[in-house]
């Protein structure tokens, strides 16, 4: 199968209603930016994780996630970022010891396709943040499996790659994933040929291919609206050689305090399907100004990270009907949208994404926890006293009171510090979130690091932090 065009000149096809077959230059190959270099500007102000639903069944996942790379914790990355662990897939192909007929070297965990390698890192964070709302807006019990594809990086020569993202996609066809995350895009006043042949791969596989909207201010379908590749394949092109492709799901994002699309985000008739909220915070990694490796959680914004909490959906509804149908699904995903004032001339739902009436037309076990929202006449009673001698590896736990009754509550964060020896105060070593519960718990390392003089536990409800900050003294 030829993924590539020549390069020097390939016969594609201009769009619109008077397009006629030219030449063209390659398109493949061109360093067209396909993540908006502006994402990083577009602070969040969320606070916690996406909530998870829970199911009683455990179901397994694999969720393509093509990206910047992400940093996963696995046996392979131990390095990786410690909330991102038990979500990298595995390439059963390579792990077996059989010979790779696919030409990539060390893929166990996915591929590098920017540096040819199978060692994969993000060295923006885009990948990662995206990551950290897959797996906690993934139903705890489904096994989410995250095959980790590079197809962006700074680097200058070869960062941005339409050829990478090419082989990127062909790549998960190839290895098994039931759904496709693609929080990208590029402009370009012609389709390229590979990449629709590979998303046409996708589509003849019936693997759902999630793709961001973008974040530029747009009405997609107006006449004046630059070309936005791959969400304009939901249109046909040419002479009727690139016919419309019915395997993408285009989602937008809005805001969280009342429903309205966010003021960067792309919309259209007839190419963005659906919006759901693209204000998260979420796992993060970056280099300092030094040059150290760092991991944080940051809140950011934008369609990419709308786009990776509707993959979450959708991999929680694959995990449990493997055989549901594309276009069953899309269908029922425009059924049971949340209707929204001013979006039905915006938007081909003309709504949002309603994952728990998803789940309940479609009869998935998949449950949402709910407690209630309180910040004040809060309390917690923690399972051990200041003067405890905690051992390591001991599993401590406190329970959540609201006027004075155990009380199952939203939006609870349990972070947990160290005073450390020979360094001032008190340094960040957890933070545990949970989006409906009447206990928080932590398990200490074993063996205690020995210049952790004490840890100390605080936990924050809806923001707010309840009183008092409990010691707990490790056993030596």
């Amino acid at each position: 199968m030829q993924l590539w065009e020549s390069k020097e000149t390939i016969e594609l096809l201009t769009s619109g209603e008077a397009s006629t077959t030219k030449t063209r230059p390659d398109t493949s190959g061109l360093k067209s930016i396909l993540i908006d270099t502006t994402w990083l500007d577009i602070r969040g102000t969320a606070t916690t994780p996406p909530c998870q639903g829970s199911t009683p069944n455990p179901k397994s996942a694999n969720i393509a996630l093509i990206d910047s790379g992400s940093d996963l914790l696995s046996p392979r990355r131990p390095n990786g970022h410690k909330k991102l662990d038990e979500v990298y897939w595995t390439n059963r192909r390579t792990a077996s010891g059989n010979a790779n007929t696919h030409c990539h070297t060390d893929d166990y965990e996915g591929y590098d396709f920017v540096g040819e390698k199978g060692q994969v890192h993000d060295s923006i964070g885009h990948g990662t943040h995206l990551s950290g709302i897959l797996k906690y807006a993934t139903p705890s019990n489904v096994d989410l499996n995250l095959m980790n594809l590079k197809v962006c990086s700074p680097d200058p020569n070869y960062a941005y790659s339409i050829f990478d993202l090419v082989c990127a996609i062909h790549y998960a066809v190839d290895s098994g994933a039931q759904v496709i995350n693609l929080s990208l895009g590029y402009s370009s006043d012609i389709p390229s040929l590979p990449l629709y042949n590979a998303l046409k791969r996708a589509e003849m596989e019936d693997i759902p291919v999630v793709v961001s909207a973008g974040n530029s201010r747009q009405d997609l379908s107006a006449p004046n609206a630059g070309m936005r590749w791959p969400v304009f394949f939901k249109k046909p092109h040419g002479n009727g050689e690139f016919k419309k492709l019915d395997n993408l799901l285009v989602v937008t994002s809005i805001n969280d305090t009342n429903n309205n699309l966010d003021s960067y985000a792309n919309f259209g008739l007839g190419l963005v399907d659906i919006a759901t909220v693209g204000n998260y915070f979420s796992t993060y990694s970056y280099y300092n100004s030094s040059g150290v490796y760092q991991q944080d959680w940051q809140a950011f914004k934008g369609t990419s990270q709308a786009a990776a909490y509707a993959s979450s959906v959708i991999g929680a509804v694959k995990a449990h009907n493997p055989l549901i149908k594309t276009s069953d699904l899309f269908q029922q995903i425009s059924r049971t949208h949340q209707p929204v004032a001013g979006l039905s001339t915006k938007l081909n739902t003309g709504g949002t994404l309603n994952a728990a009436a998803l789940y309940r037309t479609l009869g998935l076990p998949i449950t949402f926890t709910q407690g209630i929202s309180a910040r004040t006449k809060l309390g917690w009673t923690p399972g051990w006293s200041e003067i405890d001698q905690v051992l390591p590896g001991a599993n401590v736990k406190g329970i959540l009171k609201h006027k004075g009754a155990r009380t199952t509550l939203n939006n609870v964060m349990l972070i947990i510090t160290a005073r450390i020896t020979g360094v001032g105060g008190v340094q960040e070593v957890d933070r545990i979130y949970y989006c409906a519960t009447d206990i928080v718990d932590w398990t200490l390392p074993s063996p205690i690091p020995a210049n952790v003089e004490q840890y100390f536990a605080t936990v924050y409800i809806d923001g707010v932090k309840v009183e008092p900050t409990m010691p707990i003294t490790p056993k030596r």
